[in-house]
């Protein structure tokens, strides 16, 4: 190059990144509500809502900054141009895109700043005795630390073009260097009741809403940890409600990897390494007994960080839970697991990771009346024995009269309170209670405590669902379609 004009490359350096991810959780409500016979008859009612969530974590970016400075007093350079160029650490050429949706580039490559120079695309002009300074952000697409611990080494180089009084000029800017990392690889599985419990507005009664969650767990699957990793979420929002249903669904709270709730919108996982996992609860509230029949999530990145190119989210699922449970085996954490039913399949996903097919033995099981004492009364439980995970659900022979307070199996072992629970479903103004049992590596038989719900740490409580404890009102984005009875005048004789 002339000694007039300078071209001065700096070297590529390493920075920490804030990646925003967008998810929306999508869900359709079908909320029964019963008929007044003479009276009134019911409509059903679809509300949809959705719950919008911001995940973010920190994230490998590199900064590439030239300046190019035109000592010339009288002339401009004209028709500037930077090509900048990608290649391994064999020479091979390395494709690098502008372009947020072009998976097959192992580069997201985008101009951050520029100054004293409107373009670098070939129409530029740096102005005589001045400088221009330009900055462009590189994020690495996940395949390109290649899975090796110790990083992978690119050379980011560049070509500048100019002319000067119509002569073309071309300058080679020497490479430096870069090691891009390992990156983490996340799979988010969420997990949604299909009944959730409110207020009936046939009663008399006010009914206050029994709290349910709405779970998540986070699976890093990369070879690089999930650095500073944080879920942001509002509460749910109703955007479609054609027959003006008067209904409400409130986050009432959150816990994070089992521990206590907190108040917070926030949801702080720090730092997932690899091949590990978090779980989160958001506790939910809905005004009106209902179903959720329907249930999807979706995600979006910004393409400003390089979009589906430097994706770190590999897939989002959704599942609808069964209950909350504790995987009762050597070596699991205290952390409770999701059992969810996924079509006909029902399923375990701990909170370490292990998925496993659950066996529902409902049918061939029974329960019957041993004996009473007082307010307590003693069923045996029959069933298969069965190696591995069970399930069983029957009908609740108290029909929702007494509290289950203890099972123990055969063999002594006394199951965990999160293992056993009673659950109830409503249609038609008519509710439905069933006795519910999860196990592993079982006996055939089970012995079923049940009480008056008077001798019971809280009598008003008759039935488990979701959730147990109530918490302040936190904010969260969630979003759901709603089916509801709506009264209307009877039109028979």
């Amino acid at each position: 190059m002339r000694n007039d004009q300078e071209t001065r490359p700096r070297a590529s350096r390493i920075s920490s990144r804030l990646e925003s991810i967008r998810i929306i959780l999508l869900a359709l409500t079908l909320l029964f509500l019963p008929t007044l016979s003479h009276a009134q008859s019911t409509l059903c009612a679809r509300v949809k809502i959705e719950i919008q969530q911001e995940l973010t974590l920190e994230r490998q970016a590199f900064d590439a900054h030239m300046e190019i400075k035109n000592g010339l007093d009288q002339i401009s350079l004209e028709n500037v141009g930077v090509d900048v160029s990608f290649s391994d650490a064999d020479g091979n050429t390395v494709r690098a895109s502008f372009d947020p949706n072009d998976t097959s580039a192992l580069f997201f490559i985008r101009i951050s700043s520029m100054q004293n120079i409107q373009s670098v695309d070939g129409t530029g002009t740096v102005s005589p005795l001045s400088s221009a300074d330009i900055h462009w952000l590189i994020i690495p697409a996940p395949g390109a630390a290649k899975g090796l611990e110790t990083g992978t080494m690119y050379y980011v180089g560049a070509t500048l073009t100019y002319t000067i009084g119509g002569e073309e000029h071309e300058t080679m800017v020497s490479p430096d260097y870069i090691f891009v990392k390992p990156m983490p690889e996340m799979t988010l599985d969420y997990f949604l009741p299909s009944d959730v419990f409110g207020d009936d507005p046939f009663t008399l009664e006010i009914e206050p809403p029994i709290p349910f969650s709405l779970g998540l767990r986070i699976l890093n699957k990369g070879k690089g940890t999930a650095r500073n990793l944080k879920i942001d979420s509002a509460q749910p929002r109703i955007v479609e409600n054609l027959q003006g249903l008067l209904i409400d669904f409130i986050i009432e709270g959150s816990e994070v990897n089992g521990a206590q709730a907190t108040k917070s919108l926030l949801a702080d996982f720090g730092d997932l390494p690899p091949e590990e996992s978090a779980v989160c609860r958001w506790i939910m509230t809905c005004s009106l007994t209902g179903r959720f029949v329907e249930f999807s999530a979706e995600f979006s990145h910004s393409d400003e960080l390089g979009g589906e190119l430097t994706s770190l989210i590999d897939s989002i699922n959704t599942h609808f839970l069964i209950h909350d449970v504790l995987v009762d085996l050597p070596g699991r954490d205290a952390i409770r697991d999701f059992l969810a039913k996924d079509g006909g399949v029902i399923m375990v996903y701990e909170s370490g990771s292990v998925d496993t097919q659950v066996s529902d033995q409902s049918d061939l099981s029974s329960l019957h009346l041993v004996s009473q004492t007082g307010k307590e009364t003693s069923y045996s439980l029959s069933c298969p024995v069965t190696g591995g995970f069970m399930f069983v659900k029957l009908q609740d022979p108290s029909g929702g009269a007494k509290v289950l307070k203890e099972v123990i199996r055969s063999d002594g072992k006394v199951i965990k309170k999160d293992n056993f629970w009673i659950s109830m479903t409503q249609s038609q103004g008519q509710s439905d209670y069933f006795f519910n049992l999860f196990d592993v590596n079982t006996t055939d038989s089970y012995t079923a405590i049940f009480i008056d719900p008077s001798t019971a740490p809280n009598p008003r409580v008759r039935f488990t669902t979701i959730g147990s404890q109530r918490w302040g009102v936190v904010e969260t984005t969630l979003s759901l379609e709603a089916e509801a009875g709506m009264r209307q005048p009877y039109q028979g004789s």
